[in-house]
């Protein structure tokens, strides 16, 4: 697929029940819905197989947008990751402190 390329085989593939394929899914299905409506058939009980296959095959593509927003923020992870490995002196640790040099000295209310 074009869309995904051959690097992002290596990646976890996102599970079947995302947010995405929800979305999509019964975007697809509530379209379905509107077509029957439009043409002046019974929304709900007509078409169940154009609902169906509605509901799919926009479940099918979140599945597959979900996949590619995962291979682009675990490509935009890897860039940064090896930025900060090449430049070490921008990304310097920071010196721990202790709580007493943090907090500020208390002072009792008599």
């Amino acid at each position: 697929m074009i869309v995904i390329p051959d690097e992002a085989k290596s990646l976890q593939p996102p599970s079947l029940l995302n947010v995405s394929s929800l979305v999509l899914g019964l975007t697809g299905w509530a379209s379905a819905l509107a077509a029957n409506a439009a043409q002046h058939r019974p929304a709900w009980s007509s078409g169940l197989h154009r609902q169906a296959f509605m509901f799919t095959a926009c479940w099918v593509a979140g599945y597959y947008l979900q996949k590619r927003a995962n291979y682009m923020q675990a490509r935009a992870n890897r860039d940064v990751a090896l930025y900060v490995a090449q430049h070490p002196q921008d990304f310097k640790p920071e010196e721990k402190k202790k709580f007493k040099e943090v907090l500020e000295p208390a002072h009792p209310i008599y």
